[in-house]
């Protein structure tokens, strides 16, 4: 993996898959996970904006793109349940299906790590994207959803854009 990818996927690191408190945002997560907040209407809104702009005409996500998904795992005799994994090397075919690669991680999950999935939509909790290495990040949802309350000098100096999206995409 490319080493600026890995520094960027550290700092972004898997806060974007956020625990929570039961509300209408949250799906049953593993045992010992809690819930999972589900993905946010903004990054469900502004998914579009990134399959039309951060993916070349060949198909290739760009190279600081990232999704957290949550992903099906099952462990031994437990029930499958859900789990999320930062996912990197994005990749859309002609017929619209993205794969792309779990990231490791410091999370304690089965190995997958390295591993290609195919993502489905409906389970993407966040997307992070920068231009370049070191930043700034657009979307980063979840993370601006836990910090709302701070400034955006401090969102800057999180390493995150004051605007979300990328004011060209729109």
């Amino acid at each position: 993996m490319n080493r600026h990818l890995t520094r960027l996927v550290m700092a972004v690191g898997l806060g974007t898959a956020t625990m929570a408190a039961a509300d209408d945002r949250t799906l049953p997560g593993c045992r010992g996970m809690g819930r999972l907040s589900a993905s946010l209407p903004e990054v469900t809104e502004s998914w579009p904006l990134v399959l039309r702009n951060a993916f070349a005409a060949d198909g290739t996500g760009h190279e600081y793109l990232t999704v957290t998904v949550l992903h099906p795992i099952q462990r031994g005799t437990m029930q499958e349940c859900l789990a999320p994994y930062l996912v990197g090397g994005l990749v859309k075919s002609d017929d619209g299906t993205i794969t792309g690669q779990i990231i490791p991680t410091s999370m304690d999950y089965p190995v997958f790590f390295g591993d290609t999935i195919t993502i489905d939509p409906a389970l993407i909790v966040d997307w992070s994207y920068a231009r370049d290495f070191p930043g700034p990040k657009f979307g980063g949802f979840q993370m601006r959803h836990l910090y709302r309350h701070v400034s955006s000098n401090e969102l800057v100096a999180l390493s995150y854009s004051p605007d979300p999206v990328p004011p060209d995409w729109r």
